[in-house]
């Protein structure tokens, strides 16, 4: 977003610099906190709580405040937690950093991964959080084709012009296993899988095409870092309507990212 006024020159702020500089002064909520446990438990408060902390700038100034001092921050949605870790917790001296929690969480409700009759893997699968598609999908499945093992061939990101389709997922370590669906809708030649943050373990991925047909890629539950990595080849232009993924982060965050070559 960028603001500009009458005689001074134009400078940008993020919406999370924004919503900070109308609604918080950690400051003054901090010595508000502090003074007002004194006044009612007659000690110091030493542990702080930040529910739907967003950038978490009060949790990282009451830290910053006394070396006695701890805080957990928790939210949801990972954007401002990554602000927040990227602006914020990384301006910390290390010690005052170590005493802040950031904690990724909402409700979950936990159940076992559900597959249609074919499913070709022999394995239990894992209970998981289910996140609801952005986009329901088109397609059912209607048959499975042979699976294949995912090789973890390290490949060179493609030009951006010949990719017709990628989407991505922030994962938590905290929700641990998560099964995600992202919409495809699109034809192309060969499909990849990024890892642009973190570390990720991956159970499997279950592509679907436009006819019905889905191939699963079992990872057997490895972990892989940052990369991008070949996951699936359908050398005759082939048209995926969507694409689940079945992964845990094993850092504290990690992304994972899909693409579609044409």
């Amino acid at each position: 977003m960028t603001l500009s006024y009458v005689g001074t020159q134009k400078f940008k702020l993020s919406p999370f610099a924004l919503y900070e500089h109308a609604v918080q002064s950690p400051d003054i909520h901090v010595d508000f906190f502090s003074r007002l446990f004194r006044e009612i438990r007659g000690r110091e408060a030493v542990l702080l709580r930040e529910d739907f902390c967003g950038t978490f700038r009060i949790s990282c100034a009451w830290a910053a405040g006394s070396p006695a001092r701890e805080a957990v921050a928790v939210d949801l949605d990972p954007a401002p937690l990554r602000h927040g870790r990227r602006v914020h917790l990384g301006a910390l001296p290390a010690p005052a950093a170590a005493r802040v929690r950031v904690v990724r969480r909402g409700p979950a409700h936990r159940t076992t991964v559900v597959v249609h009759r074919g499913w070709p893997l022999r394995r239990a699968l894992p209970v998981v959080v289910v996140r609801p598609a952005r986009v329901v999908p088109r397609v059912v499945v209607g048959a499975y084709l042979a699976p294949v093992v995912f090789t973890a061939a390290v490949l060179t990101r493609p030009a951006p012009d010949v990719v017709v389709w990628q989407d991505a997922e922030s994962f938590s370590k905290d929700e641990d296993w998560t099964d995600i669906t992202l919409n495809a809708d699109a034809r192309g030649r060969r499909m990849l899988l990024e890892v642009t943050e973190g570390k990720v373990q991956v159970d499997f991925a279950e592509i679907v095409f436009e006819n019905g047909d889905a191939r699963v890629v079992d990872f057997n539950q490895k972990t892989h870092g940052v990369g991008t990595y070949g996951l699936l080849e359908f050398a005759d232009g082939r048209k995926v309507d969507h694409v689940r993924v079945v992964a845990r982060a094993k850092t504290t965050e990690a992304r994972l990212a899909l693409l579609m070559e044409k």
